[in-house]
């Protein structure tokens, strides 16, 4: 290579090697920053089609270069993808035996309620599993109830409560404490407002009549709690009227002797209801336990079950940097977190918009294949399931394709809303959207206008109650400016996740839940700064080329073999014939020297142009 370039100049041979090392760089980084750079841009339609069809064919390639699944894969791909025969054979063969539960070997109510979606999903009978998940229903043994009387104007009043055959008198004071004997099922709470029941007597029905218009409601906390939740159901009767009063509870457990499964709970009830099963028995239990199970964000399911807006309020305030959910000592990671979320929300086509910057954060994060998560299956699946659900065909087994909700004139809505606007459950229609059902009418929200509210910008979020609206999240209050990230990494715009993906390195920044902060490997600025390099590199090399010359003379002279600089003698030097000057004699040698080495047999062009510059310089 030396050889060659002094042949050819070095500037030429340079040239090539640079700009191609150049291009090569600026490709890198921008190849980098379109993986890595997309999250926090919002994608065009035609770019989140085909980033989402890309999820869906990574996740069908990891399904079919795989033999051996676990159940949730299986269940998650179902959900995904539908119909999958190896999937489905997965999913039956760890099915219980002898009962329509799941895993064979152990059944658990949460696997066994996926289980239910999944073949809700597909257009599978749930009649075997819906029957197993009523059979667990049992009185949960960790809440405290009370019976509440209040006479309507606030006056003194003389009641009648009644169970078991016998009357009991109470009296209603002019504060509205109570005061008087109920029996051995009825005794006087420590405020003195309300009758506690006992556990004992949780099953019993109590009937109530006052000698003044009246209200009777139950109300319930945790035991050893401090917070009093009161019954969305109440009742009111006119003087000498009567109500009735029943404690409805009930909690899922795994074994007939054992504790209520909160998080088997979650599951059952939202896949019970899902099939057209009446859960309202079981949302007091999830509610007064939910604060000591935060860690499995049950407000995205108890938003699903009751449509409540406290639900909604907790979820979108939850969400980090307007992007993701992870909740506090979370038990799974930031991908499930957020399709839990994206599941809860998506099931009013009213909140769709409140997920947008969450799909195009996802989609900036995709590992090269298309997936989630180092192409983790479950996480992709359920991804898939809840933020792009598509129409699923059934299942050679038993299963039937579904007409889709929308096309046949019906609306996709939450089943708590649909009964409320009085609608009925359509069976037979797909909603794509696993936590709504296809609803006989459509649910009608007022604007967030009629409300007084406002829509908060992207980068805003609401200081004060965010409530559903038919144009998305309505904030009751002010839109203030989205606040900074909460920790370094995510200041750096990297993400704390279990392991980094194909666009990410490992950053020593430090996360929560012992996982590790992964950065993008390369930023949308980097990019820029080489084609800025590229370019200089360009416009040196091409003035070296110009003045090549002079810079070879410069570079002769650094390296000190000659001296441009005035030589002052004390005497002319020796002429030789006319049309030849001699140079000094302490500069022969040197040239001399040059001239006598050998360079591929040849005198160098470029070394004797050189030296006639030089006796130039001399005369």
């Amino acid at each position: 290579m030396p050889v060659i370039c002094m042949k050819k100049r070095v500037a030429m041979c340079i040239f090539p090697v640079i700009v191609v090392l150049s291009l090569f760089m600026v490709a890198a980084a921008n190849e980098s920053y379109d993986n890595a750079g997309i999250s926090s841009q919002t994608l065009s339609p035609v770019d989140e089609n085909s980033a989402v069809n890309k999820a869906y064919q990574c996740l069908e390639s990891q399904i079919a270069n795989k033999s051996n699944f676990a159940l949730q894969e299986a269940i998650f791909g179902v959900l995904a993808l539908g119909s999958k025969n190896n999937l489905v054979s997965i999913i039956q063969n760890n099915k219980q035996a002898t009962e329509a539960c799941w895993p064979k070997g152990g059944c658990k109510i949460k696997e066994s309620a996926q289980v239910a979606l999944a073949y809700e999903r597909i257009g599978s009978s749930t009649n075997d599993v819906k029957q197993w998940l009523i059979s667990k229903k049992a009185l949960p043994n960790d809440l405290q109830w009370y019976l509440e009387i209040d006479v309507a104007q606030h006056v003194p009043a003389s009641c009648n409560v009644k169970y078991d055959g016998r009357d009991y008198k109470i009296s209603v004071q002019n504060d509205m404490t109570l005061s008087g004997s109920a029996g051995s099922c009825l005794s006087l709470s420590n405020s003195g407002y309300w009758l506690r029941i006992n556990n004992n007597c949780l099953a019993k029905s109590f009937e109530i009549s006052c000698d003044q218009d009246f209200i009777t409601t139950l109300l319930y906390q945790k035991s050893g709690g401090s917070t009093v939740y009161v019954s969305p159901t109440t009742h009111s009767a006119p003087s000498l009227g009567i109500t009735n009063e029943s404690v409805r509870v009930s909690c899922l457990k795994n074994t007939p002797s054992g504790a209520c499964d909160y998080e088997g709970t979650l599951w059952g009830a939202l896949a019970l209801q899902k099939i057209n099963v009446d859960v309202s028995d079981i949302i007091p239990y999830l509610v007064a336990l939910s604060d000591e199970n935060s860690k499995l964000f049950p407000s995205s399911f108890l938003y699903i079950l009751t449509g409540d807006e406290e639900y909604y309020s907790a979820i979108i305030e939850m969400r980090k940097n307007g992007q993701y959910w992870e909740v506090l000592n979370t038990l799974y990671n930031r991908y499930h977190d957020t399709s839990l979320a994206m599941l809860s929300l998506s099931s009013s086509s009213s909140s769709l918009s409140e997920i947008d910057r969450t799909k195009s954060y996802l989609l900036g994060i995709q590992t090269n294949q298309g997936c989630w998560n180092n192409n983790n299956i479950k996480d992709t699946a359920f991804l898939l399931y809840s933020a792009w659900p598509r129409r699923t065909e059934g299942t050679s087994t038993g299963g039937s394709s579904l007409i889709a909700c929308v096309e046949a004139g019906f609306s996709c809505e939450r089943l708590s809303e649909c009964t409320e606007a009085g609608g009925v459950k359509r069976e037979g229609y797909d909603c794509p959207s696993g936590a709504s059902i296809c609803c006989s009418v459509k649910v009608e929200r007022e604007s967030c206008q009629a409300q007084n509210g406002n829509i908060c910008q992207t980068d805003e979020i609401c200081d004060g109650q965010a409530i559903e609206s038919g144009e998305g999240a309505c904030c009751i209050g002010f839109c203030v400016p989205a606040p900074i990230a909460s920790n370094v990494c995510e200041d750096l715009g990297g993400s704390c996740l279990d392991s980094c993906g194909d666009n990410q390195e490992e950053s020593s920044e430090s996360c929560s839940n012992n996982q590790i902060c992964c950065i993008g490997i390369k930023s949308s600025g980097f990019g820029k700064i080489w084609i800025i390099i590229l370019i200089l590199l360009i416009v040196i090399v091409a003035l070296g080329i110009f003045f090549r010359d002079k810079l070879r003379l410069w570079w002769f002279t650094k390296r000190g073999k000659s001296s441009a600089s005035p030589v002052t003698r004390t005497g002319m030097p020796p002429r030789g014939p006319p049309g030849e000057t001699r140079l000094p004699p302490r500069m022969q040698p040197m040239f001399a020297q040059r001239n006598r080495l050998p360079i591929g047999g040849e005198k160098d062009k470029d070394m004797d142009d050189t030296m006639r510059k030089l006796r130039e310089m001399s005369r």
